[in-house]
């Protein structure tokens, strides 16, 4: 299972993560809150390298292993089948957010490697 069809699972990791750090007071994490999700850092690829994908993808067609790039990505780190039909659903699910994708490329692949490793 990739880390797109646990994202439920992860959410629920960063939850109690947030409420162990929080000093015992909760606080909803902020990607709970519409509208926390960020535009997409174009270029960073993070999200087509780290997660294990299980869904077929044009010339990868058994999925994808965690921690090897995608077929489909390009040399600029953007997506070849970006708003095109053939695009996994999974991938077109995918929102970043500041606290998965950080502000930086290098922080993003940290963070989602992190999280394909716990869940």
């Amino acid at each position: 299972m990739g880390i797109y069809q646990r994202l439920p699972i992860i959410f629920l990791v960063a939850k109690k993560l947030i409420s162990k750090f929080s000093q015992n007071t909760y606080n909803p994490p902020l990607f709970f809150t519409k509208g926390y999700f960020m535009e997409c850092r174009l270029g960073c690829g993070a999200c087509c390298i780290a997660p294990s994908i299980s869904s077929s993808i044009p010339g990868m067609e058994a999925g994808k292993p965690a921690g090897i790039r995608c077929i489909q990505l390009n040399e600029l780190n953007l997506c070849k089948l970006f708003g095109k039909a053939e695009r996994p659903q999974v991938c077109s699910d995918f929102k970043p957010c500041p606290d998965l994708c950080a502000t930086s490329n290098q922080q993003a692949l940290i963070n989602i490697t992190e999280l394909e490793a716990i869940t």
